[in-house]
């Protein structure tokens, strides 16, 4: 069986920003996380927790290390935002 390279897997999820919500602003913000280096690659903020908000948070990620997107994985928890049509044709036009 053949072991998964770590250093090509990135990770994305939505969580509410509890420091906003303190100040009773219901912000959301996704993060992809690189598993290799357990750091935070990219993120994004907004008021809806959407497809774009994923998007923009893999975008982020993309732009800011830039990595070999033919080789990439990228795994979510496969809620609606990283299943919706917007989503999975915004992955397949960075191969």
């Amino acid at each position: 069986q053949k072991l998964v390279d770590l250093s090509r897997v990135i990770v994305g999820f939505i969580v509410i920003n509890q420091f906003v919500v303190w100040f009773l602003r219901a912000d959301y913000l996704a993060s992809v996380l690189d598993l290799s280096s357990k750091q935070v690659v990219g993120w994004a903020l907004s008021k809806q927790p959407n497809t774009q908000l994923a998007r923009d948070a893999l975008s982020n990620a993309i732009s800011r290390h830039q990595p070999n997107a033919n080789t990439l994985i990228f795994h979510s928890d496969q809620g609606v935002q990283y299943c919706a049509n917007a989503f999975v044709q915004y992955c397949k036009s960075k191969n």
